[in-house]
Parts: structure tokens; C-alpha cells; sequence
């Protein structure tokens, strides 16, 4: 269980800068 967690936290991440990309995007259309 204790290797998940670093996994889940970089999913997390990843998942927040993909959001953040989004989120830049639709401001420039």
C-alpha cells in the first residue's frame, strides 16, 4: 500500500496540470 500513495500523489499532480492547461486554453478561445 505504502508504494501507491507516491503514485496516487503524481497522478494527482499530473491531473492538476492538466486542468490548469485546460483552463488556459479555454481563456484564450
Amino acid at each position: 500500500p505504502f508504494e501507491q500513495v507516491p503514485r496516487w500523489d503524481k497522478l494527482l499532480m499530473h491531473w492538476e496540470k492538466f486542468l490548469r492547461n485546460v483552463r488556459s486554453k479555454i481563456k484564450w478561445l
